[in-house]
């Protein structure tokens, strides 16, 4: 397994890294941890030897990141890279040139947490992305997810990649809390039910389906979670009239600041 990590040399994102270290192991997992500068100037006179000097300041920086990480984590494999551009420039790039199976990233927190999830950096990068995303908040744990929610939005669609990301996962969690909330009828999620059990049968897979409630959709995903202990979020950002209702309702900013979990977002 091959895992794309985004640093911006912050503490959120550094936590976010070893967080997705400390859940998906050493053993058969390659890392590569990359900073991806964007600099603007005004004016045809932009030296490239000045960009060159920028590139060798974040490649260090990036080594000081890798090095502090392989002293938490002795055996990982980590390789580094300093990108010039935006980030989707940058996945661009991994995308043709590498096989990459999953991103990750942090999120800073209060009012950041609200701009780096609404604005250009992870909401742009779940969108784009074409593998899944893993958002870490900077409040969250460094733990092993022991219960599991999915919030799915067509129960036809399937998890798809989500077995093979459970099957890397370094523990297995105890539970897996299947949510539906349904808005055109029900929709039977025991198909998915007995996907998972027979994949994992150590895991006991749960369905829950609720009734469709408008705005407070996000308070009912909250609620939920906390109710259950829910320690892992992940849904499919595709299916836009779930994740998209989540992170650009009126009332986002409030759930965005408070949600402690971190997130994995699939791909269809």
């Amino acid at each position: 397994m091959n895992i794309l990590l985004t640093t911006d040399f912050s503490y959120g994102s550094l936590k976010a890294a070893r967080y997705i270290i400390n859940l998906f192991g050493t053993e058969t997992v390659e890392y590569t941890l990359i900073n991806s500068a964007n600099v603007k100037f005004a004016g045809a006179t932009f030296y490239q030897d000045f960009l060159d000097e920028i590139d060798a300041h974040h490649e260090k920086e990036l080594i000081k990141v890798a090095q502090e990480l392989q002293a938490e984590f002795p055996l990982v494999k980590i390789k580094t890279s300093a990108e010039e551009g935006t980030l989707l420039a940058t996945l661009e790039k991994y995308k043709v040139n590498e096989k990459m199976d999953l991103i990750g990233l942090g999120a800073n927190g209060s009012s950041n947490l609200y701009e780096k999830l609404i604005g250009s950096t992870a909401l742009d990068l779940i969108d784009y992305a074409e593998i899944p995303v893993c958002v870490v908040p900077v409040v969250a744990k460094i733990v092993n997810p022991k219960r599991i929610m999915i919030a799915i939005s067509n129960p036809e669609q399937g998890l798809k990649g989500f077995e093979t990301l459970i099957k890397e996962m370094k523990e297995q969690p105890s539970e897996i809390h299947l949510y539906h909330i349904s808005t055109n009828g029900e929709q039977s999620l025991d198909p998915i039910k007995q996907n998972l059990q027979t994949l994992f049968n150590a895991t006991i897979v749960l369905t829950h389906q609720a009734e469709d409630s408008g705005a407070a959709i996000e308070n009912q995903i909250l609620e939920f979670a906390t109710a259950k202990g829910v320690d892992l979020f992940v849904t499919s950002p595709k299916n836009h009239n779930l994740i998209q209702r989540i992170f650009k309702h009126s009332v986002t900013r409030q759930l965005v600041e408070r949600t402690h979990l971190p997130m994995i977002a699939l791909k269809d």
